[in-house]
């Protein structure tokens, strides 16, 4: 099947080293690391951020020719920020994910992200894992070909967490290619395919049993598995 996403020769100066890269529809991608090792830089590069080196192509479409209107349909974008400094209501939040208006998309996001009795409230006043969820529904809205989130199960409770894995399965399901960073090692069985990367270079890629069991792992975060627990690499 041809890659919704193709990457070429993608870098960012000293903080991701170049490299190629290609996303199917239909596929959950972890990209893991050690901080600073280049998730963000991966995810920006990809979303054509702090212009990277390189060239992205979604759907046959280059991402930096493409006008404004047309691009939500390719690519959904979440940072990591999550700063909130202007007082837009949650509804009208979501909207701007929207190229056209969309009462019932935003109401069904709103709804399924438990929204929607903070629908009239300024995003500024949400709590941080409120907020995450209300950019995350902005980033769903007009349901894009690819998802880019960086680190969208930060700050929330277990029960959000598997919510919202549960929610990017079903946008894959729905013919999406996604890709989010993450931290806990313990959810990539969760996913199809993970990426490592460790100093600005990808140094792995493959499905999660390969880099759980791998060697690479100990070597890139100085950890290893010890039965369900992590432990210190020994020397």
């Amino acid at each position: 099947m041809k890659p919704l996403l193709v990457a070429t020769s993608l870098s960012m100066g000293e903080r991701l080293a170049p490299l190629d890269l290609s996303l199917s529809a239909g596929t959950l991608t972890a990209a893991i690391g050690p901080n600073g090792s280049g998730k963000t830089s991966l995810l920006r590069s990809l979303a054509r951020i702090d212009r990277p080196g390189g060239a992205v192509s979604i759907m046959d479409e280059d991402l930096d020719s493409v006008p404004p209107a047309r691009r939500p349909a390719l690519l959904g974008f979440l940072p990591a920020a999550r700063e909130m400094i202007w007082p837009i209501a949650v509804r009208d939040l979501v909207g701007l994910g929207l190229a056209q208006p969309d009462e019932r998309r935003v109401a069904d996001l709103l709804r399924e992200l438990e929204l929607d009795e903070l629908a009239d409230r300024p995003a500024d006043r949400l709590s941080t894992g409120e907020r995450a969820r209300a950019l995350l529904a902005r980033a769903l809205a007009p349901r894009p070909a690819v998802l880019l989130l960086d680190e969208p199960l930060s700050n929330l409770d277990p029960y959000w967490v598997v919510t919202i894995l549960q929610l990017l399965r079903d946008a894959a399901e729905a013919g999406a290619a996604v890709l989010l960073s993450l931290h806990d090692l313990h959810l990539l069985d969760t996913f199809d395919r993970v990426l490592m990367l460790n100093a600005g270079q990808l140094v792995e890629d493959g499905p999660p049993k390969q880099i759980l069991h791998g060697p690479s792992l100990a070597d890139t975060f100085r950890v290893e598995a010890s039965g369900p627990r992590w432990r210190l690499r020994r020397a």
